[in-house]
């Protein structure tokens, strides 16, 4: 009777021990990922900007191409921005202990990878806004904006995280901005995957 007993306990404190366990790598997940999208909001609206100013520097050197600029086709550039930050600084969150600790030469090498795997899907689309004369000097731009991109972000998580240890209270706001950005977030992963699955293997 007493060895069942000494058995349960064992047990409960066991499950105790794995739910603990469990609940703290949870918690650090969604730390990071917080961490990640509170940066990732700051580097999407530069990355909106430079998107802008890209299709500037082509309307300049190319009059004939140039469809005009509102205010409102800006703000979609920078939601897009935003929205593709939010996608890459997961990946950068998950793939940040492979780079190297300094945040220029880790954000350098982030953004080239991310150009290495979205750069046939994008430049080769065959409706895609580099089709045409343009096409040269927008794969500089554009090539430019990713690895701009990645340093931006790398830059900007450090910054988070300096500010999210400086205070522990400050820890809350990586829990709101996971589960503010959270869907979002997820949206634009599926829109990537989407164009990835598509550039490579249905064209």
């Amino acid at each position: 009777m007493k060895y069942f007993h000494l058995k349960k306990i064992i047990y409960r404190n066991v499950a105790k021990l794995g739910g603990t366990h469990i609940r703290s790598l949870l918690s650090r997940g969604i730390k990071q990922i917080g961490i990640g999208f509170i940066a990732a909001m700051g580097t999407g609206i530069i990355l909106g900007i430079l998107l802008r100013l890209i299709m500037k520097i082509v309307a300049v050197v190319y009059p004939n191409l140039s469809t005009g600029f509102t205010f409102q086709g800006t703000l979609l550039l920078i939601i897009i921005g935003i929205g593709s930050a939010l996608a890459f600084s997961t990946l950068f969150i998950f793939c940040r202990k492979y780079l190297p600790r300094n945040w220029f030469i880790g954000g350098f090498l982030y953004g080239l990878i991310i150009l290495c795997i979205f750069s046939y899907p994008f430049f080769t689309e065959e409706n895609g806004e580099l089709n045409g004369p343009q096409k040269p000097l927008g794969i500089f731009l554009f090539s430019f904006l990713f690895i701009i991109g990645g340093i931006i972000l790398s830059k900007f998580v450090m910054i988070a995280e300096k500010w999210i240890e400086k205070e522990i209270a400050h820890i809350k706001y990586c829990y709101i901005a996971f589960y503010i950005l959270i869907v979002p977030c997820l949206f634009f992963v599926f829109a990537l995957l989407k164009e990835l699955i598509e550039g490579y293997f249905l064209r």
